[in-house]
């Protein structure tokens, strides 16, 4: 008997496209720190969060999760809210760790305030985007350290020590809230790689 695919229905799709469209509005003409597009990492983000197992909602909310924090604030958030509801627009909300352009609070204050609200708040739901943007982030600078070395650390916010700080802190409020979550374990595996720092082993001891 032969296997029949389903395959998305076209108002899905079109969402889907409409959510790729916004983002390449919001970051058309951004850089990663290695000078990648912007749209690149959203891309993989998303794929992580299909490949995982996720839905419609979670597919564009890692699509726009970064649209308000570096294209517009609040004014972006509420756009992405109108135009694929409350849920995209939450999701989206408790994977920002800021709405101000300007007058930013330092990164180490600005991620433990992230981190506590994600913690009292976010949906269940928010942490497979959330952990599919930082697998994403924690291979970038993996890959990074092999080709680059160990100044590559200077390119992130807390340096080594307050990066890995971070992802370790989001690693333990992603396992606080719950939810299905198929990317941990992958997420772990990449921090160990970087935690170990095969590429500079001093480090550990700065």
């Amino acid at each position: 008997m032969e296997s029949i695919e389903v395959s998305p229905s076209s108002s899905q799709t079109t969402r889907f496209l409409d959510g790729v469209r916004l983002a390449t509005e919001l970051h058309g003409g951004q850089t990663k720190k290695a000078g990648a597009p912007f749209l690149a990492h959203l891309l993989e983000v998303c794929a992580y969060v299909l490949r995982a197992g996720g839905d419609g909602d979670q597919a564009i909310a890692a699509l726009l999760h970064d649209g308000p924090e570096k294209s517009g604030g609040r004014a972006t958030l509420k756009r992405i809210e109108q135009s694929f509801g409350p849920r995209v627009g939450k999701i989206v909300a408790d994977c920002t760790d800021s709405f101000d352009d300007e007058d930013k609070p330092g990164f180490l204050v600005r991620k433990e305030q992230q981190i506590e609200r994600f913690r009292q708040d976010a949906l269940p739901e928010s942490g497979l985007v959330y952990a599919a943007d930082k697998l994403a982030n924690a291979r970038e600078i993996h890959r990074r350290l092999k080709a680059e070395g160990p100044q590559v650390w200077q390119d992130y916010g807390g340096g080594r020590s307050g990066h890995l700080w971070y992802f370790r802190a989001i690693y333990a409020a992603i396992l606080e809230r719950g939810g299905v979550n198929p990317l941990l374990p992958e997420l772990d595996e990449c921090l160990k790689k970087l935690e170990q720092d095969p590429i500079n082993p001093s480090a550990a001891s700065s």
